[in-house]
């Protein structure tokens, strides 16, 4: 079975066992000026200003990262007299009333997340990667669906302490193909800044 060349985003895959029990979400905000489209699944950068954003490229080097956005948006809208909540926050700045928008991301430094990688290596990513880190890349837009284009970048697995999340397990069949390009796997931060 060939595994699909479509990214899902960071999928939030819950707590890592042992860890303190919290749920590892945070309700922040976004700027009101912010024209960035966000999904859930995207990578979010630290806050700036008491605000988060999207990375709109990967860093070469890897970076700090300051979560994984849930698909929870929120604000007051102009044109619907109330709390509009949505999947994704599709930069609408002009129909903001007073206050800025609300996002949802999981923060907590024990979370695992599923995610495609990125096929850069060329090839699927095997058990000897566990343990590894490893950058985000980002895919081609996706359009109207309201997917994450996120996935991890398989061409950068190693030992960099500057890359943002580290391997810790290989998706199995029915789920992916383990030994086909594209596969799935189980990533939790490596380098996060939490708010």
């Amino acid at each position: 079975m060939a595994n699909p060349n479509i990214p899902f985003g960071f999928l939030d895959n819950g707590l890592m066992d042992g860890s303190t029990p919290t749920f590892g979400m945070f309700t922040g905000q976004l700027s009101a000026s912010n024209t960035n489209s966000i999904y859930g699944g995207d990578v979010a950068k630290p806050p700036s200003g008491g605000n988060f954003d999207v990375f709109t490229a990967a860093v070469g080097g890897g970076e700090t990262v300051g979560g994984i956005f849930l698909p929870d948006f929120s604000y007051l809208s102009k044109a619907q007299g109330m709390r509009s909540r949505q999947r994704a926050w599709l930069g609408t700045t002009a129909d903001i009333v007073g206050d800025q928008p609300s996002c949802k991301v999981v923060i907590a430094k024990d979370s695992t997340f599923m995610v495609r990688t990125a096929g850069l290596s060329g090839a699927a990513v095997g058990a000897s990667a566990i343990g590894q880190n490893a950058n985000f890349a980002i895919g081609p837009a996706p359009g109207n669906n309201l997917i994450s284009a996120f996935w991890l970048d398989d061409s950068t697995l190693g030992t960099n302490p500057a890359l943002p999340f580290t391997v810790i397990s290989i998706a199995q069949a029915p789920v992916s193909d383990p030994t086909s390009i594209y596969n799935i796997v189980y990533v939790r931060f490596n380098n996060l800044q939490q708010p």
